[in-house]
């Protein structure tokens, strides 16, 4: 398994360390990784059982220390999009914008800031290591890899 550190661009942008990427790598969360996840899901679970119909369904529902803890990941070339649209309000006009990084082969995107987009390179192999909470798929990690990407000695770019 690949021990080499992150790229520090990559980091940076994307807020992960060494110890988030090794523990990624071996399709876990860090620990780091897992207080943030169980701090968000009981905050979550803590708003929605306020409700009073909401609450009363979830009363019997699964702790956030009982989900899994395991790591998914993509690997290949990517493609970055950048999606500006207007939105019409009464009179004025709201501009948005939108970056996504696409992997063309495998129908996945992810949803990035701006300095996620910058922190990335066009038409290079990246492996994501995400996180599927519902629809939405949450980075964890990302390292750029040369050589294939099935190849479990791939060295990866520093």
């Amino acid at each position: 398994m690949n021990t080499s550190p992150p790229d520090i661009r990559l980091a940076r942008a994307f807020k992960f360390n060494m110890e988030d990427l090794t523990a990624n790598r071996n399709g876990l969360l860090s620990w780091r990784q897992r207080g943030l996840s169980d701090w968000i899901a009981y905050r979550v679970l803590y708003a929605l059982r306020q409700l009073p119909i909401v609450g009363q369904l979830l009363a019997g529902s699964q702790s956030p220390k009982k989900q899994p803890r395991h790591v998914q990941s993509l690997c290949g070339r990517i493609k970055l999009e950048h999606h500006i649209v207007d939105r019409r309000l009464d009179r004025s006009v709201v501009f948005y914008e939108y970056y996504h990084l696409v992997f063309p082969g495998h129908e996945r995107y992810f949803v990035v800031n701006r300095d996620q987009h910058n922190a990335l390179t066009e038409n290079l192999k990246y492996r994501v290591y995400y996180q599927a909470l519902g629809e939405q798929k949450h980075i964890l990690s990302i390292e750029r890899i040369i050589g294939s990407c099935d190849d479990e000695n791939a060295t990866t770019n520093q």
